[in-house]
C-alpha cells in the first residue's frame, strides 16, 4: 500500500458497531476504530469524510449513514471507502448485500481495510496480489474522476464550472461565479420584452436583433438565429441557478452524449443575481408549449387564424386563400376527403366577419373575468408545501422508529413474532405516508400548470394592446390569438349562417 496516495485521494471512513460475536461493541471500541482509520488516512495523505453510524440496524433501511454513503458513492464523490473490516459495510440479507456490491462495482469505488484493498470490479478478488499493476492502470482513471468530481463539488458550492456563461453574464474569477454585464443586460431585456410583451416568434426576434446590429454572445460575429434566441429564453441560469450533471459523454472524443433525466441534475439555487422571475420563466415555457402545437400545414403560410379555426364536422384545420388582385383573405371550404372519397360539406366563411366576432368575444371574456367573484380557491402552493414538509418530518420519525425496532430485535428485546408485528406496523405507516406525499407533490405539479385569473387578464390585455397596433402582420396576429385561444370551431352547412364556438386556453 506504499503507493496508495498516487491513485487515491478522496475517501469515506465508515464506522459501525458490530455484533458479530453476539455482543455489541462499546462506544469506546468505536472510538478506537475511528483513531486507527483516521491515522491510516493521514499516513497515506488521504482526504476523508467520516460516516459514523449511531443507531445501526441489520438492514440498510435502519442505517441512515449507510444510505447517505451509498448516495454519495453513486454521485462519484470518493475513490474508496475505508473501514476496519469489510463486513462493517453489510452483513444483512442478500438483497442489501447485492445492492452494496452493485453500487461499489458500478462506480469503480474501492474498499480499503488496514490490511487489504478490495476491488469489486474483479469478481475473483485478486486485487491484493495484483495491486501494483492495478495502481498504474487506475491512475489515469482516478485523475479523470477527480477532475469531474471537482466540477460537481464546485457546482454544489455555487461556483460556475459550466464554461462560457450565457448572456448577459460574465465570469468573475474572484467570486468564482457570475456577475451581470449591464450592457448585455439591455440586450437580454429587449429579447425578453419582444417575446413576452410583443409576442414575437424567436425567428422574428432574431431578425430584429440583426437589423439593430446587436452582436451575439459569440466572438466571431455570427448572426442571431431563432434557435439561439430560444435557448437563451429557456436557460434557467437566468433564474440565479447553476445546473450541472445534465449530460454525460464528449462528442470531441467520439463518445455518445447521454442526457440525464431532470431528477439526476444537480441544481443549486441562489448562486448569482437573477435576470428573470419564475413567473416570467413559466410564461415563456407556456408560450413555447402553445406554439409547438401549430400544425405543419399552417406553418407553410401563416394567416390570422391558421391552425386555430377547426372544421365543425371533421375537426381538421380550415385553410385560406389570398386574392392577388385585392389582397383580401378568404377562408376556403373544408378540404378534407375521407377514405371513401367523400368531401367534407363544411362551407367557407368571411374572415373579416370572423375577426370582428373574435375581437368582441375576447373583450367580453375579459369583462367576465374582471367581474367574476372568486371563492378564494386560486392556487396556493405555500400551504401544500408546508404540509409536505410536515409529512416528510413524520416520515423520518417513522423510519427512525423502524430502525429502533430492528435494533431491538438484534439485541434480543423482541421475539421474532413481536418484531414482525411491529415491523409490519411501521412498514405500513411508511408506505401510507409516502402515498400521501406523492399525492401532494402531484397536486403541486398540477397547480404549476394553472394560471390565475389575474395572470390570464394580463395576457388578454397584452393581446388586445398588440392587436390594435398599426402594420401588424398576419403571423403576429396568429400568435396573439393562440396565446389565449385553444381553437375556434366553424360550422356552415348549405345556405345557413356560419356558427362559431371558441375554446379558451
Amino acid at each position: 500500500m506504499e503507493k496508495l496516495s498516487e491513485v487515491i485521494k478522496d475517501i469515506a471512513i465508515y464506522l459501525r458497531k458490530s455484533r458479530a460475536k453476539g455482543q455489541e461493541e462499546t462506544d469506546e471500541t468505536l472510538e478506537k476504530h475511528n483513531e486507527v482509520l483516521v491515522e491510516f488516512a493521514k499516513k497515506h495523505n488521504l482526504r476523508y469524510v467520516i460516516y459514523k453510524e449511531v443507531a445501526s440496524g441489520d438492514s440498510i433501511d435502519g442505517r441512515p449513514e449507510m444510505i447517505k454513503l451509498l448516495e454519495d458513492i453513486e454521485n462519484d464523490l470518493f475513490d474508496a471507502v475505508l473501514c476496519v473490516d469489510i463486513d462493517r459495510l453489510g452483513r444483512g440479507n442478500e438483497e442489501d448485500s447485492g445492492k452494496i456490491k452493485r453500487i461499489f462495482r458500478n462506480s469503480g469505488t474501492l474498499i480499503i481495510t488496514p490490511n487489504k484493498v478490495y476491488n469489486l470490479e474483479n469478481e475473483d478478488d485478486e486485487t491484493f496480489l495484483e495491486f501494483q499493476t492495478f495502481l498504474a492502470r487506475q491512475e489515469y482513471k482516478m485523475i479523470k474522476r477527480r477532475m469531474m468530481r471537482g466540477k460537481k463539488i464546485g457546482s454544489k458550492m455555487g461556483n460556475w464550472t459550466n464554461g462560457t456563461p450565457s448572456l448577459p453574464y460574465i465570469y468573475d474569477s474572484n467570486k468564482k461565479g457570475l456577475i451581470i454585464d449591464q450592457e448585455k443586460l439591455s440586450t437580454y431585456n429587449l429579447i425578453k420584452s419582444l417575446f413576452l410583451d410583443k409576442l414575437l416568434t424567436v425567428e422574428n426576434i432574431a431578425i430584429e436583433l440583426n437589423k439593430l446590429g446587436i452582436a451575439t454572445s459569440y466572438e466571431r460575429g455570427t448572426k442571431w438565429h431563432g434557435n439561439v434566441v430560444q435557448r437563451l429564453l429557456l436557460n434557467e441560469t437566468h433564474l440565479g441557478k447553476i445546473i450541472s450533471n445534465k449530460t454525460k459523454g464528449n462528442t470531441r472524443k467520439g463518445e455518445k452524449i447521454i442526457k440525464y433525466s431532470r431528477d439526476k441534475w444537480i441544481v443549486i439555487e441562489n448562486c448569482h443575481e437573477p435576470v428573470k422571475t419564475i413567473e416570467e420563466h413559466n410564461r415563456i415555457l407556456e408560450l413555447f408549449k402553445q406554439r409547438n402545437k401549430t400544425p405543419s400545414r399552417a406553418k407553410q403560410c401563416v394567416f390570422d387564424f391558421s391552425g386555430i379555426i377547426k372544421c365543425g364536422l371533421c375537426g381538421y384545420s380550415m385553410t385560406y386563400l389570398k386574392k392577388k388582385d385585392t389582397g383580401k383573405i378568404y377562408m376556403k371550404p373544408c378540404w378534407y376527403i375521407d377514405a371513401f372519397g367523400n368531401k367534407c360539406k363544411n362551407r367557407s366563411g368571411n374572415v373579416d366577419e370572423i375577426s370582428k366576432y373574435v375581437l368582441e368575444a375576447i373583450i367580453n371574456k375579459r369583462d367576465i373575468l374582471i367581474n367574476e367573484v372568486t371563492d378564494g380557491s386560486n392556487k396556493d402552493n405555500t400551504k401544500i408545501e408546508l404540509i409536505i414538509k410536515q409529512k416528510n418530518k413524520q416520515l423520518n420519525k417513522f423510519k427512525s422508529a423502524l430502525g429502533k425496532v430492528n435494533e431491538a430485535y438484534e439485541l434480543g428485546d423482541y421475539t421474532r413474532e413481536q418484531w414482525l408485528e411491529r415491523k409490519s406496523k411501521w412498514d405500513n405507516d411508511i408506505e401510507k405516508i409516502n402515498i400521501e406525499i406523492n399525492e401532494l407533490e402531484n397536486e403541486l405539479l398540477k397547480n404549476d400548470e394553472i394560471i390565475t385569473r389575474d395572470e390570464y387578464i394580463y395576457i388578454i390585455d397584452k393581446v388586445l394592446e398588440n392587436l390594435n397596433r398599426e402594420n401588424i402582420t398576419s403571423e403576429q396576429k396568429n400568435q396573439y390569438y393562440k396565446s389565449i385561444i385553444e381553437k375556434i370551431t366553424w360550422l356552415r352547412i348549405g345556405n345557413d349562417e356560419g356558427e362559431l364556438d371558441i375554446t379558451w386556453r
